[in-house]
């Protein structure tokens, strides 16, 4: 666009004429919080297993694939529950049927708009492809990321992009690998050393300083406030 501009000077191809890397919004809302934090819990994030991003690319979930997949995750969830003893809480996603969750999901805390909460007092946190992992990756937690054929190719290459980026350990649901107390954790601690990269291009990007701050002072700059 910067080319075309030259070429053609009287001609604006973007709206923006600045870009200012800032500090996330993740930064700004747990930075001074990340005290508090313990490790309580177990907690998975939920995108929606019957997210319309899925619907429209391949179109509606069969009964047998839903079955199966709740089947897959709630023993994964329970074998961790009992490796560690810790209990399993569910952060559903703003989108996911809670009804749906509970009556597949019996055995676990449903709970919906407090992940970040959870987030904050997870032992382990497990996804498949979710935004709020960023906030398990700011406060340093461990990170399993589960995939499965029942959630589609269009969410397995989404999980395989994370893992790819992110080195997240990454679980097959549909096998029955054994999950060994030590070496899960052992592995989880040193993946987590690793996150430093990720937190520095794309939440702390500016030093201690808020983003809304960073904003502000921007603005103050170019107009004169």
């Amino acid at each position: 666009m910067k080319k075309l501009e030259s070429i053609f000077p009287f001609f604006k191809f973007y709206y923006f004429r600045k870009t200012i890397l800032i500090n996330s919004k993740i930064f700004d809302e747990l930075y001074k919080n990340n005290k508090k934090s313990n490790e309580k819990y177990i907690v998975f994030l939920d995108s929606n297993f019957f997210h319309q991003d899925r619907i429209v690319r391949e179109g509606k979930v069969l009964n047998h694939e839903i079955k199966k997949y709740f089947e897959l995750l709630a023993k994964f969830l329970q074998r961790l529950s009992v490796l560690y003893n810790k209990k399993v809480i569910i952060c559903l996603h703003p989108s996911s049927n809670e009804k749906i969750y509970r009556n597949n999901l019996k055995k676990f805390k449903v709970i919906k708009y407090r992940t970040q909460e959870y987030i904050k007092n997870s032992f382990i946190v497990i996804f498949h492809e979710s935004s709020s992992v960023a906030n398990a990756i700011f406060l340093k937690k461990r990170i399993i990321c589960a995939s499965s054929k029942t959630l589609g190719s269009y969410n397995n290459s989404r999980i395989n992009r994370f893992v790819k980026n992110l080195k997240f350990l990454k679980y097959n649901l549909d096998t029955r690998i054994p999950l060994n107390k030590k070496k899960i954790l052992e592995d989880l601690n040193q993946r987590k050393k690793k996150y430093n990269k990720y937190l520095t291009d794309n939440i702390s990007t500016n030093g201690l300083e808020p983003g809304k701050i960073t904003i502000i002072n921007e603005l103050n700059k170019k107009y004169n406030l």
